[in-house]
């Protein structure tokens, strides 16, 4: 009979293996995640984003903006800015642009050239905001790309006001960029489809200083295409095309900016009266051209140009 070596095993005995470096590696990767996860849960995340909101309104009141934010915060992996809702409002305009939902994410890469940097997201009146802001501090300048789609015209309160119940809204803005409040690149295209005004009204002009009242007739079905590009600093060419029960229209607009405000306007338009239009705004025409167009005119041109002050204003047929 064949007899069986014995195997001893002795535990108490046996040195440890050594960790390896990836070993290593990890369990100090580990321990970090977790203090930064115990850190990040555990702070006051009003308390740091109450930092933040300052620099966020400083820099758009540098770009004529004044903004105003409600209910802040930090949210965690990835490290985002948050905000309830978000009121915009450009210098020169009456009345606000209110987000909800905000949130910003920093694009880290761009600290490292002097810019700061993030990726946008909100909701704005049952529309939806996307794209990548940079704040160019050094320049006064912003340089955006971003899409806003499904905006509801009708449910922002001055829109409403004017009787305005059906319409949506997208904008698009393709490396777009502003220095001292000036277009200076890129583009921005807008389309609006179903604009509608179901009932008459009239507009007082008194509040500028004019013992007059407009009458805005009704309308739907208003489609209007608009194409802007900033070729050339501080001016913005813009071809239009637009559609509606009143009329149609077709042309070009040209705008230029002096000291961050608009200073000049130009424009080339085509017009075409529909039958309702033809009978809401044909008694204006005589009046409107000096006598140039008819009552009953249905085609014609408008040629805008000069300072936006005291336009030239010329009708043709």
């Amino acid at each position: 009979m064949i007899p069986v070596p014995r195997l001893a095993l002795s535990l108490g005995s046996t040195p440890p293996r050594p960790r390896s470096i990836w070993q290593r590696l990890l369990i100090a990767t580990c321990a970090l995640v977790g203090l930064f996860l115990i850190a990040a849960f555990s702070i006051d995340a009003s308390r740091y984003s109450a930092l933040i909101d300052p620099l966020i309104i400083q820099n758009a009141r540098k770009a004529g903006v004044l903004v105003t934010l409600q209910n802040t915060g930090l949210g965690i992996l990835p490290p985002k800015y948050k905000a309830d809702s978000i009121t915009i409002l450009p210098r020169g305009w009456f009345s606000g642009l209110v987000l909800s939902r905000l949130t910003l994410i920093p694009h880290w890469g761009t600290l490292l050239g002097g810019r700061i940097g993030a990726r946008v997201s909100a909701l704005a009146y049952n529309g939806e905001l996307s794209g990548d802001v940079t704040i160019v501090e050094s320049e006064n300048g912003l340089d955006t790309d971003f899409d806003l789609n499904g905006l509801q015209l009708n449910q922002h309160p001055v829109i409403e006001g004017f009787g305005i119940h059906s319409g949506l809204l997208d904008i698009k803005g393709s490396q777009f960029s502003v220095r001292n409040r000036e277009p200076r690149g890129g583009s921005i295209s807008l389309e609006l489809k179903g604009l509608g005004k179901p009932e008459a009204s009239q507009l007082s002009l008194q509040t500028f200083g004019l013992p007059l009242n407009i009458n805005i007739p009704s309308f739907s079905a208003l489609d209007l295409k608009a194409n802007c590009s900033a070729q050339q600093p501080a001016k913005l060419n813009c071809l239009i095309e637009s559609s509606s029960s009143l009329l149609e229209l077709s042309g070009q607009i040209d705008a230029g900016f002096v000291g961050g405000q608009l200073n000049e306007l130009g424009a080339n338009l085509k017009v075409h009266l529909a039958d309702q239009g033809s009978a809401a705004l044909g008694q204006y025409l005589p009046l409107l051209s000096t006598g140039v167009l008819k009552a009953d005119s249905r085609a014609f041109s408008i040629n805008i140009s000069g300072p936006i002050r005291s336009p030239r204003i010329k009708f043709s047929v």
